[in-house]
């Protein structure tokens, strides 16, 4: 059981909503619900059960009544299938998502016995970017799977999801984000991952990303949580 302020998850489960509605991430049964009693912020905690390859996430209010209920198909592995950094890599390890049993391809180049650069611009993970260095250890049966960040690059990571009445805006800011300099992984036709190599960089491509979402083109998010 963990203890939650609600506030500070509702960015973080729309995103996993809009792209679960979407069919990018994992199938998620009553996401809907969850999200908007986090919305309501009358959660205070949040357990999850995992059963065979089946995920329980669930949310209880101050009473320790539950208020919500969705679940995640385990076993699900996010990929890369034209990493940015795919010249200067030599080994794939994983990431763990904040999903149960759900993880993340990252291509990166060997750097240590247990660490390594990563050449890709994550899809789903946060706080973790392009030319991070990390640690991996043993985990869940597999042997190199990310620990920590032993070292950061620098550089900022951000997502833009294109709904289906917004895909007529993509190529037009996909070319502004190329005029920007912007690095872009796309990991379908509607989500792609941003790449800025310093703040100043991350501040003009934050500026491009709010306002065509303001003109309701697009909806991103940043990579970072602080």
């Amino acid at each position: 059981m963990t203890t939650i302020v609600p506030a500070e998850l509702v960015a973080t489960y729309e995103v996993r909503l809009r792209r679960s509605e979407a069919g990018e991430g994992p199938k998620t049964v009553g996401l809907s619900q969850f999200v908007a009693c986090l919305r309501l912020g009358n959660a205070t905690e949040m357990f999850s059960i995992t059963i065979a390859d089946t995920a329980w996430i669930g949310l209880l209010d101050a009473n320790g009544v539950l208020i919500a209920l969705t679940c995640v198909t385990k076993n699900s592995t996010a990929v890369h299938p034209e990493p940015i950094w795919r010249h200067r890599s030599d080994f794939i390890i994983r990431a763990a998502l904040p999903e149960p049993g759900r993880f993340e391809q990252l291509w990166s180049r060997k750097v240590g016995d247990d660490t390594f650069e990563i050449c890709c611009i994550p899809f789903f993970l946060y706080d973790l970017a392009l030319g991070d260095v990390v640690q991996t250890s043993p985990h869940d049966g597999r042997e190199y799977v990310l620990s920590r960040v032993l070292e950061q690059s620098g550089r900022y990571v951000f997502r833009a999801h294109f709904e289906p009445s917004m895909r007529r805006f993509r190529d037009d800011i996909t070319a502004g984000l190329e005029e920007l300099g912007a690095l872009m992984e796309w990991s379908s036709p509607t989500l792609v991952a941003v790449d800025a190599h310093s703040p100043a960089h991350a501040r003009q491509i934050a500026g491009f990303l709010r306002e065509r979402s303001e003109q309701g083109q697009l909806m991103y998010e940043t990579g970072h949580t602080a």
